[in-house]
Order: C-alpha cells, then sequence, then structure tokens
C-alpha cells in the first residue's frame, strides 16, 4: 500500500509537468502561427545585413532574422539565424533547417514543386531549393502559399528592411533602427502572453507543493521503522540512503511510463526531460530535509 501511494503520488506530478509543458508549447506555436511565425516581441529592423551579423550585441543571444521576398503568388521569406537548437518552425512534416545556407525549403501545401530523381525541389529564379519539410503545424493551411528559403543571398549588401524575432536586449533601439511589428495572432486577442505564464507559476507552484506532500508523506511512513532500526543500531545516515534508493526506485518506475508516453506530443524533448530530472531532484532534497529534521527532533542523533 506504501508503494502504491508514492507511485500514484509520482506519477500525478510527472502527469501535471507533462500537460503543463504540452500546454506552454502548445500556446507558443499556436501564437506563432497565427501572427506568420513571428512571436509578439518581433520587430521591424532597417539595417545593412553585413553591420547586423557582425553586431556585439545581437551575437550575445539567439535571434532569428526574415528578408520578405516580392513575389505575386507566394509569401517567400528567406530565413537565417545565429543558434538554430533555439527556435524551429512549425511544421508537420519534415525537419527544420540545421544551419544557414542550406539551400533548402520549408513549403505550404499547395506550393508548386518539381521532383527530380525522387526530390522535390522548389524553383525560384533559377535556383533549386530541396524541400525538407511543410509549414504549420496546427494549422497548414494558413500556409498553404508560404515558403521559407535557407539562402543568404536574399539578405542585401545594401540597407534592407527585415523583421528580428527572438530574445534580443531592449536596448536595441540604441543600435538599430527599430519599429514594432504588425502582431495580428491569437496572442494580441486573447493576451496569452500574460494568462500563459500565470497558468504555468500557478501549475508548477502545484507541483512543488505536490513534491513537499511525497516526501513528508513518504518519510512519515517510514518514521516507526526508522525508530527501530535506530534502536538496533543502524545510523540514521544508513537508514536515510537505504529510504532513498527506494524512493528514487519508486519515482523512476512511476515517471518512465509517462515519459515514453509524453514522447509522441512533447517535441521539445530535451528541456522536457530536464524539467522532470530537477523535479526528481527536487523530492530528493525535500525528503532530506525532512527526515533529519524529523530525526533531529526525535533526538535519532
Amino acid at each position: 500500500m506504501k508503494k502504491i501511494i508514492i507511485l500514484l503520488l509520482s506519477f500525478v506530478i510527472s502527469v501535471l509537468f507533462t500537460l503543463s509543458t504540452y500546454y506552454k508549447q502548445t500556446q507558443q506555436v499556436l501564437i506563432e502561427e497565427s501572427n506568420n511565425l513571428y512571436t509578439p516581441k518581433s520587430v521591424n529592423i532597417e539595417t545593412t545585413f553585413s553591420s547586423f551579423v557582425s553586431n556585439i550585441e545581437l551575437k550575445s543571444k539567439p535571434y532569428r532574422l526574415f528578408s520578405q521576398v516580392e513575389n505575386e503568388q507566394l509569401n517567400i521569406r528567406a530565413f537565417y539565424s545565429n543558434d538554430y537548437s533555439y527556435w524551429n518552425a512549425p511544421i508537420h512534416n519534415g525537419r527544420f533547417f540545421k544551419k544557414n545556407n542550406e539551400f533548402t525549403a520549408l513549403v505550404g501545401v499547395d506550393v508548386p514543386t518539381h521532383e527530380i530523381d525522387g526530390i522535390k525541389y522548389f524553383l525560384y529564379n533559377s535556383k533549386k531549393y530541396e524541400v525538407i519539410g511543410y509549414l504549420g503545424k496546427y494549422v497548414p493551411n494558413y500556409f498553404k502559399s508560404s515558403v521559407l528559403l535557407s539562402d543568404n543571398s536574399f539578405f542585401m549588401d545594401g540597407t534592407g528592411q527585415y523583421v528580428l524575432d527572438g530574445e534580443f536586449s531592449k536596448n536595441i533601439t540604441d543600435y538599430l533602427t527599430v519599429s514594432n511589428n504588425n502582431n495580428v495572432g491569437v496572442g494580441r486577442f486573447l493576451n496569452l502572453d500574460f494568462f500563459t505564464p500565470l497558468l504555468i507559476i500557478f501549475t508548477h507552484l502545484i507541483i512543488v507543493l505536490a513534491t513537499i506532500f511525497l516526501a513528508f508523506i513518504y518519510n512519515l511512513m517510514y518514521r516507526k521503522e526508522r525508530s527501530i532500526r535506530y534502536l538496533l543500531g543502524t545510523t540514521h545516515l544508513i537508514y536515510f540512503k537505504e529510504r532513498l534508493l527506494f524512493l528514487n526506485f519508486l519515482l523512476f518506475f512511476s515517471v518512465l511510463p509517462v515519459i515514453i508516453s509524453a514522447h509522441f506530443i512533447i517535441f521539445d524533448t530535451f528541456d522536457y526531460i530536464i524539467g522532470i530530472i530537477l523535479y526528481l531532484l527536487l523530492i530528493n532534497l525535500e525528503y532530506f530535509f525532512i527526515f533529519f529534521f524529523d530525526a533531529q527532533k526525535e533526538g535519532l542523533e
């Protein structure tokens, strides 16, 4: 019965964290998809590409740069980034760019492509771009005439207008000519930038309280056994190590099925697994303090 209680509590905590992560990622994707791949932080800038990429202030944080390509039938944009591990475009099939100047393309479902030797290409200005994916994770029809290109040649040497997005500093106006981008996504109407963080914080607060409760209950379950073992000569440190090992055994087997299932809905699995590990470490730390505080209070030293 003791094992079942700990397994259930740990399972509920991991499920809450998984749902919280899924909600956060889904909201972010919906905001970007409804705003043409831009976040509410995006800004319009006017600068030369060479001076932009050499800017020391901008190099310190990940950013992405979009350049609009003139075309009457399609919405074509070129893409450049200083960190491809930070952001992926929402796609429902294929992969995102891995580096700059790949000469590859992400296209919408209605964008005309040409197949050569079993490989699909998007043709533009006598250039071939291998199609590596299709835009739109949840609303692909919104991008049916959109194209995203990995080609630095669209970033002209002279002064040009671009859309900058990412985690750039607030004093960006000190070194760039900036104007606000036209945010037309769901984030603007639903104020998700305000409500989503509050909901995430509230959920994590519940999870933290649940981990404290789990550590407290686990300590309470074995308090009598600890006292008996202490009287029989077992030091509290040795007993703590035994209980901690067993606790982690239970945590691992309760969390493992959730992690395996989450693989199908969480697309940023690295951060998700790191978050799960941190919560498991938090339970260990909480149990450590509760165990030794309780032992000291009982005089088991």
